[in-house]
């Protein structure tokens, strides 16, 4: 029962998540959509990532400070190789 729960619960965020940034379809955004996206990333991560309810389950999975930073730089990175 446990382990449905937590599936249903890891399922539900994957959904929620593809919602606002879905990996498999950059191919099918323009130039200034990829650059919007990304541009919010770093945003989104300080704020949603990851869910708190997703804490609940594990607790180890925290952003650190530096892992915040080093996800930043690289968000960075490909909007400089789009531009």
């Amino acid at each position: 029962m446990e382990e449905d729960c937590e599936k249903i619960l890891v399922q539900k965020h994957v959904v929620d998540g593809k919602k606002v940034l879905n990996f498999s379809l950059r191919d099918g955004y323009s130039k200034e959509e990829k650059i919007k996206i990304l541009e919010a990333l770093p945003k989104s991560l300080t704020i949603r990532m990851p869910p708190i309810d997703y804490l609940w389950l594990h607790e180890n999975s925290k952003l650190s400070d530096e892992d915040k930073k080093k996800l930043s730089r690289w968000v960075e990175k490909l909007i400089g190789n789009l531009n």
